[in-house]
């Protein structure tokens, strides 16, 4: 991930991820968003490179993971497996969605949320 700055220095070869970035987020998210990830995957390594797995056995509370069929970095098997080690876990694939579940499926992410605080009694 270090390679991935500056991106100022971005060439044709991340050009197809740029404007992806760009078309999702806005151009004035780009520089922020990757700096954002590259000290995220620092923070994550200098700490043993495992934290998410390491650590969400230990959650308490009622957990939703919400997934896009069209995710492309955060694989199913990975979700799956990360939803295995929460104690109260539910997780839903969205169909016809990427990353931005927001902007992709506004309505079937407030409807999921809304099931999932009825199902734990917080709405």
């Amino acid at each position: 991930m270090e390679a991935w700055l500056p991106v100022s220095e971005w060439g044709p070869k991340r050009e197809v991820w740029r404007q992806e970035i760009i078309n999702l987020h806005g151009a004035e998210q780009l520089e922020s968003m990757i700096e954002g990830w590259v000290e995220a995957a620092r923070a994550i390594s200098a700490s043993g490179g495992n934290i998410c797995l390491a650590q969400s056995g230990r959650i308490q509370c009622p957990v939703l993971l919400l997934n896009g069929t069209g995710e492309v970095g955060n694989t199913p098997r990975d979700v799956l497996h990360l939803c295995e080690t929460i104690p109260n876990c539910d997780l839903v694939f969205v169909e016809n969605c990427g990353h931005a579940i927001h902007k992709d499926q506004p309505e079937i992410l407030e409807g999921q949320i809304n099931s999932f605080l009825d199902k734990i009694g917080s709405k």
